[in-house]
């Protein structure tokens, strides 16, 4: 699947018929190998199809912004991220989203440095690379937002109404599945680095180097801690944002 999916109502209906197939291949099947193949493609498509339904949010009414309780549940999340109103977009989920990297921006990207974070060559090519994919989203959360403006301006036909909705859906769609796969990378960025670091490891050569912020910098949440307990809790935060998608694998490998 990629941004050109057709209208997800008929994606959603192709899956379906799938999932009967399917069903009907487990009821009518002699075959004991068969049916443990069928069962767990069965169990795959189920798991898809409730993914992907929200994921789509196939609604045609949103909530303009995110939810004081959209992160219940989630301890990190729920005490640390907020929302600025002057960012906020007419999407809960985008919003959601927007409230994630704008943290992962001031408090993370600002300790992924060189001269904050020192690590090997390795880590440190994976380590730039995070500033491109959170540019890149970025960029896509913009995107997002000029749809909006066009509904909201009424600057379309009747007849163009429903493929500037699709297109918005997709839109979406391919922004959380992106953002998801961000968080990915991060955790196992961190999960690497903090195994070496527990091995007296040299993938990071300041672990127990202490934060610190000037002025300009401005306040941030790691100031005063280690470089060893920034990217643990880096590592929690990535954990948690996975677990608010709750993607399966399927849906990251498919994009």
């Amino acid at each position: 699947m990629d941004e050109t999916t057709n209208n997800p109502l008929d994606e959603l209906k192709h899956i379906n018929n799938a999932i009967k197939k399917y069903e009907i291949v487990l009821k009518t099947t002699k075959d004991s190998y068969q049916k443990q193949r069928v069962r767990k493609e069965l169990a795959k498509l189920k798991d898809y199809r409730e993914k992907f339904e929200h994921v789509y949010s196939i609604l045609d009414d949103e909530s303009d912004d995110i939810d004081s309780s959209e992160f219940d549940g989630f301890p990190f999340l729920s005490q640390h991220l907020n929302l600025d109103e002057e960012t906020a977009v007419h999407d809960r989920e985008v919003n959601g989203i927007l409230s994630i990297l704008s943290f992962f921006g001031h408090e993370f990207l600002t300790v992924m440095t060189e001269k904050k974070m020192k690590l090997d060559f390795k880590f440190a090519l994976e380590r730039d690379g995070f500033y491109h994919l959170y540019q890149d989203l970025m960029k896509r959360i913009h995107d997002f937002e000029d749809e909006i403006k066009v509904i909201n301006e009424g600057k379309y036909t009747d007849t163009a109404l429903t493929d500037i909705k699709n297109r918005r859906l997709r839109k979406r769609r391919v922004l959380i599945i992106e953002t998801d796969k961000l968080f990915r990378r991060c955790l196992h960025f961190t999960g690497e680095i903090l195994k070496d670091i527990e091995k007296s490891g040299v993938a990071c050569r300041n672990p127990d180097e202490i934060l610190r912020f000037d002025e300009l910098e401005g306040l941030h949440f790691l100031e005063g801690r280690t470089v060893h307990e920034a990217l643990s809790v880096l590592d929690e935060f990535a954990g948690e944002v996975l677990s608010y998608f709750n993607l399966p694998e399927i849906v990251v490998q498919e994009q």
